[in-house]
């Protein structure tokens, strides 16, 4: 799950949420998408992604289960948790990722991904007394204050 944006996430939710009303009326559930979304929201154990299956269960052959598992599991992927503090862990992929740490130049604060990149940058920066343009395109676009 390679996640880029919270606007992603939300794109995905939506369809996620119309291919479920869809296999809710296919399996002719009496359950709802709002009754998904509780059993999701509201999970306690290990065992409550199941309860969510069972919504679709009319005793259907192995790709039908197969069809509602991947359903389900990528709601369970994409809708809020109330253990997560009402985000999906699809979010917290996202809050992670973004939480990288950087490293910075001490000499022109300007920030890394690679520890590699940040040491040659402050080679540079200190030898020159200023930056080296091949050195700062691997800077992130943020710099440091």
């Amino acid at each position: 799950m390679e996640i880029e944006s919270k606007q992603q996430i939300l794109e995905r939710r939506k369809e996620i949420e119309q291919e479920l009303v869809d296999m809710l009326k296919e399996t002719k559930s009496d359950f709802t998408l709002d009754h998904v979304r509780d059993a999701i929201y509201n999970e306690e154990d290990n065992d409550d992604m199941m309860k969510a299956v069972a919504m679709f269960d009319r005793g259907g052959d192995a790709t039908e289960l197969e069809n509602v598992l991947e359903l389900v599991t990528d709601a369970w992927n994409y809708f809020p948790h109330k253990l997560l503090g009402g985000i999906s862990p699809a979010e917290m992929i996202l809050k992670h990722q973004s939480q990288v740490p950087l490293y910075e130049c001490p000499e022109c604060h300007l920030k890394y991904k690679e520890k590699e990149w940040a040491g040659k940058c402050e080679a540079w920066c200190r030898e020159h007394k200023s930056c080296n343009l091949k050195i700062t395109a691997h800077a992130e676009k943020e710099t440091a204050s």
